[in-house]
């Protein structure tokens, strides 16, 4: 058995819990990739979106506190603050203290990437929406988007 699980926790079968759970991690990626997708056609990575957005929550990291943050290794993150150096979203500065160090801190061009693409997955998330719910559809969407996000935090 995968050391991932732990049998003594697992859900009563009987209510249905299991079959909930395996439809939204096939619901949660299949949005994944859509995401990973969409942002491709924007020529940036998944990776680097969060990197950006680690730097926007909480302000300049070094390379390894960044990759920390986020849950990849330091040479990944290497190269994912090497492309979106290149794209202009992030520049690194030694820090005070130690000028060998260099710090990663988000731009204003990497701002405002990050605003747009906020705002372009939102507008296309409403569009489909609209297009493919009614009303009371929409409802159920909402209550299950608030106990997700409950059960998320």
């Amino acid at each position: 058995m995968s050391p991932l699980i732990d049998q003594s926790s697992e859900p009563s079968m009987s209510d249905g819990v299991w079959e909930i759970a395996e439809e939204l991690q096939v619901v949660v990626n299949l949005l994944v990739r859509r995401l990973r997708r969409d942002l491709a056609q924007q020529g940036v990575t998944l990776s680097q979106v969060r990197a950006l957005e680690q730097l926007e929550r909480e302000g300049s990291h070094t390379v390894t506190d960044l990759a920390r943050a986020v849950g990849v290794r330091a040479q990944s993150m290497t190269a994912t603050v090497n492309a979106a150096e290149a794209a202009g979203f992030v520049e690194r500065n030694p820090t005070v203290a130690d000028r060998r160090q260099l710090l990663v801190t988000l731009t204003d061009p990497g701002r405002k990437f990050l605003q747009e693409r906020r705002h372009f997955g939102n507008n296309r998330l409403a569009q489909l929406l609209a297009e493919c719910l009614g009303p009371a559809e929409l409802q159920v969407v909402k209550e299950a988007a608030a106990i997700i996000v409950r059960i998320s935090r």
